[in-house]
């Protein structure tokens, strides 16, 4: 069994998509994945599974969303250890943790709009793509900047949601702990 942390994306947001944890959790485990947990309302989900395939593995619980709650709600699935990768590779040694936050990507976008991506400059944001993540030094608020979600899609050409840091480590700990 591997350890997988899902991110679903636009889930209880203003009132929209409106999933209870509770709820999510038992469909989790109806599509057979075990040690099902959750983290805050916002669509945070691990889990372990014998299926390698992380498409096959977003796809299923799409499906399942769609079937049991009447609407639809992207899912990106990582390893535990990709996102210990991903939160390796944070550019962004600083102290204050409070404005870190990390886009998780569930493609990876074609060179060229990374490159062009990394240009962009929103002075006092600083961002950062890689090929599965951005990560964004958002100064003055997550809700003041440029540099949101729907950015990052439009300009990568690819699905995205995004987590602070704290939510970030909290997965981290979930996922490795037994």
């Amino acid at each position: 069994m591997k350890k997988y942390i899902a991110l679903l994306r636009g889930i209880n947001v203003g009132g929209h998509k409106s999933i209870k944890m509770t709820q999510l959790v038992k469909l989790m485990q109806s599509l057979g994945f075990e040690n099902v947990t959750s983290y805050i309302q916002s669509g945070n989900i691990c889990f372990e599974s014998a299926l390698g395939d992380y498409k096959q593995l977003e796809k299923n619980i799409e499906q399942k969303i769609s079937t049991e709650f009447g609407f639809d709600a992207p899912v990106i699935v990582i390893s535990a250890d990709e996102l210990k990768a991903i939160i390796a590779k944070n550019p962004f040694k600083i102290e204050d943790l409070t404005s870190l936050y990390v886009t998780f990507l569930k493609s990876c976008p074609e060179h060229q709009l990374i490159h062009n991506f990394n240009a962009f400059a929103f002075t006092p944001d600083k961002i950062v793509a890689s090929e599965s993540a951005v990560y964004s030094l958002i100064v003055n608020g997550y809700a003041q900047t440029k540099f949101n979600n729907l950015f990052i899609e439009k300009k990568l050409k690819v699905l995205a949601t995004t987590r602070n840091w704290k939510t970030v480590l909290r997965l981290l700990d979930m996922s490795t702990s037994s």
